[in-house]
């Protein structure tokens, strides 16, 4: 059966469904998908018999000849959309929750009308209790329009609104207090702010807070109320952690007693928060509730307790936070830079531990970390100013000249034999051992020692001469390996293609003969069967 609504097509399919196709797509018939088509399904037998102009009611006969009056979602979608393009949106509300829609449907159908028209929104749907607080905890960030109702929104541009939550929220909540501040109805307004604080998720501390104002301001009656809101939409556990945050041991008590929690868990846990110092409580409560860099702002503040302070920052990797938390120069900043400069050079970032080594006024391990990270300059500058003997100086130029040479840094090498141990032939052995020929020569000849060539640069030279010979014969040799390797394996693939060549021949000759014989036996065995089929006529 089919009947022309005033904006739909009503029609039920053989398999028992009605479907609601638009008349707008009835034009283009060629490219109409009844498949898309909004549909549900309808009794076995049922008939269309009428449905209402420009509304949603569609009657339909059911097989014992009764009547039932049912509404289609393409429809009732229909009428939603109207009402919400004409910004009558309590009716909208009222309807898509009448009808078990998705509250998001109010926003995802036209976001920037929605924006932008907020504060005429939330005026409609505030008039009523709770149908604010309604539509908030059914908010998601899915845009139900491209997924739950794709069928009715089929030409919906395909983008997401990951932070719709978020900014829904945020701007209710601004209309909400814009209105607590121009009219006297805070107690409407109270729990749908709240709402909108704990759908963002990380705002259970403001929402706290706004019942600990009503609480200091005498609003009793008020608090309670919104204080078994959060109850009712937040685990007890977590609201009772983040009052605790608050430091307000009368508002953990009060979350306390509404939540029904043992007063024998709670209390002496309190109670022992109570009787430390003030900083110390916090830090122990933040600490408790793994707020790590609120805690160690909390007991910085207490001198007596820096040795646990500098396990915290040790622990919990705090070093850039407890630096920043003490006058540079003191000795709880130097502390700091040294169990910092620990931390690094344990992850081999020697340099940068060398630097807070420096800070912390540790020359000596300053010098250490300095000397593994091949920073000779530092090195020597920093075991001057720690006061070294000569010879502590002499063994560690040594010992860097030496890492230098390994390092294929011979000039900085030679560097340090010649400017800093004085000893200028053994900075030239280096540049030959290091194969910097040119600088080499060049010191030779600026100290007028000829027999330094003899002893020292032509040996080099000859070494590596031997060296570059021997290297380049084995790369000869190497490379004559693979040429007659690549010759032979060529040479055999040749023979192989061409044996191939000569099978393939032979087979085709051989198949040649069968061709001629099979064509032989085919008009034989035509002949022979066409006598046969006469004969059989013939009988």
């Amino acid at each position: 059966s089919m009947f022309l609504h005033s904006h739909f097509l009503l029609a039920t399919t053989m398999d028992h469904r009605l479907i609601a196709v638009p008349n707008d797509d009835l034009a283009n018939s060629a490219t109409l998908k009844w498949e898309d088509a909004g549909n549900r399904r309808v009794e076995r037998g049922s008939k269309l018999v009428t449905a209402v102009a420009h509304g949603s009611r569609t009657v339909l006969q059911m097989p014992r000849g009764n009547l039932e009056t049912i509404q289609p979602r393409s429809l009732t979608i229909h009428l939603l959309k109207d009402l919400l393009n004409t910004l009558k949106f309590k009716e909208a509300f009222l309807l898509a929750r009448r009808q078990r829609l998705n509250l998001n449907l109010l926003v995802d159908h036209d976001s920037k009308l929605f924006m932008d028209n907020i504060k005429e929104f939330v005026s409609q749907v505030n008039s009523e209790s709770e149908h604010l607080n309604i539509f908030l905890a059914d908010l998601k960030d899915e845009n139900v329009c491209i997924t739950m109702y794709s069928a009715q929104y089929k030409n919906q541009p395909n983008k997401d609104w990951p932070d719709k939550v978020v900014s829904v929220c945020e701007a209710v909540r601004t209309v909400l207090e814009d209105t607590e501040v121009t009219e006297d109805n805070n107690n409407n307004n109270l729990v749908p702010i709240l709402a909108t604080l704990v759908r963002q998720g990380n705002m259970l501390e403001q929402a706290l807070q706004r019942i600990q104002k009503l609480r200091d301001c005498g609003r009793q009656n008020e608090c309670d109320n919104g204080l078994r809101y959060i109850l009712y939409s937040v685990d007890v556990n977590l609201l009772f952690n983040i009052a605790l945050g608050t430091y307000d041991f009368d508002l953990v008590l009060m979350v306390a007693e509404k939540s029904q929690k043992d007063p024998k868990e709670y209390l002496p846990i309190l109670n022992a928060y109570k009787a430390m110092p003030s900083d110390y409580m916090k830090y122990s409560i933040d600490k408790d509730l793994k707020r790590y860099d609120s805690a160690l702002s909390h007991i910085a503040k207490c001198p007596d307790n820096f040795e646990e302070c500098l396990k915290l920052i040790q622990d919990q990797r705090l070093f850039k936070q407890g630096m920043l938390l003490f006058p540079k120069g003191s000795d709880n900043y130097k502390s700091v830079c040294k169990i910092y400069g620990e931390y690094l050079d344990s992850k081999r970032y020697y340099l940068e531990a060398s630097y807070l080594f420096e800070q912390a006024g540790d020359y000596e391990s300053a010098v250490r970390t300095s000397e593994r990270a091949c920073s000779w300059e530092r090195a020597g500058n920093l075991a001057r100013r720690a006061g070294w003997s000569r010879d502590q100086l002499d063994q560690l130029f040594k010992d860097l000249a030496a890492k230098l040479e390994e390092m294929d840094r011979g000039m900085e090498s030679a560097l340090i034999w010649k400017e800093w141990l004085q000893d200028a032939e053994e900075s030239i052995a280096v540049l030959a051992r290091t194969k910097c020929w040119s600088e080499c020569l060049r010191q030779v000849r600026q100290l007028g020692r000829d027999d330094l060539l003899e002893t020292h640069l032509l040996p080099a030279l000859q070494d590596r001469k031997q060296i570059l010979q021997s290297t380049i014969s084995a790369n000869i040799d190497k490379i004559d390996q693979q040429v007659n390797r690549l010759e032979m394996i060529r040479a055999e693939r040749s023979t192989r293609m061409l044996q191939q060549h000569q099978d393939d021949q032979e087979d085709m000759e051989v198949d040649g003969r069968n061709l001629d014989d099979a064509d032989l036996f085919s008009d034989t065995t035509s002949v022979g069967g066409g006598g046969s089929v006469a004969t059989s006529a013939a009988r």
